[in-house]
């Protein structure tokens, strides 16, 4: 993306790590960390990892991931979200979607299935072959522009199979690189 910065004097990028994450956890299975065996209460934000995951109907978990740029949204001409190595890769060919959450406003200490940002819309669709060490680059820019007050949050997901990524409580949290504007 350093590239794409033509004029030094008008553009900067910037570099951001997650200002929070979690894996959230939708099933009708039974949880048995979880406050009455119910997964959908489980609160996993201080995780050292960050589990994709799609069972058919039986378990889904997602990745939301939360930024605070720093910079108002309207500065902002591109931006992709960087995320870690996998620490558990995908097994099979996976179909995975990048989302924009609708708010930002939750706590990795009390985040759950229950209170989370429902999805707003999706911003990437990408096919992870099996055992891919990463995930590419993702360009998030219509979640950035749209920050209001420069924060927002995305949620990583899985049509199909899944990865866990190392989290920010792990020491290697989501890395947000931002090309913008004075």
């Amino acid at each position: 993306m350093a590239a794409a910065a033509d004029d030094p004097e008008l553009s900067s990028i910037i570099q951001v790590s997650a200002a929070k994450d979690t894996t959230i956890i939708r099933s009708p299975l039974g949880c048995d960390e979880c406050p009455d065996r119910d997964c959908s209460k489980c609160t996993l934000g201080r995780n050292d990892t960050l589990v994709v995951q799609s069972v058919g109907r039986l378990w889904h978990s997602h990745a939301l991931v939360g930024f605070d740029m720093g910079i108002n949204g309207s500065r902002v001409t591109k931006c992709v979200v960087r995320m870690p190595p996998f620490v558990e890769r995908p097994k099979e060919k996976t179909v995975a979607t990048v989302e924009e959450a609708v708010f930002y406003d939750w706590d990795e200490d009390s985040v759950t299935a229950v209170n989370a940002p429902p999805p707003k819309r999706p911003l990437a669709h990408y096919q992870l072959e099996p055992l891919a060490d990463h995930l590419e680059p993702v360009d998030i820019t219509p979640a950035c522009q749209d920050a209001i007050g420069g924060v927002f949050s995305i949620y990583f997901s899985s049509i199909a199979g899944g990865y866990t990524f190392p989290s920010r409580e792990a020491g290697k949290p989501a890395i947000l690189e931002i090309l913008a504007h004075s």
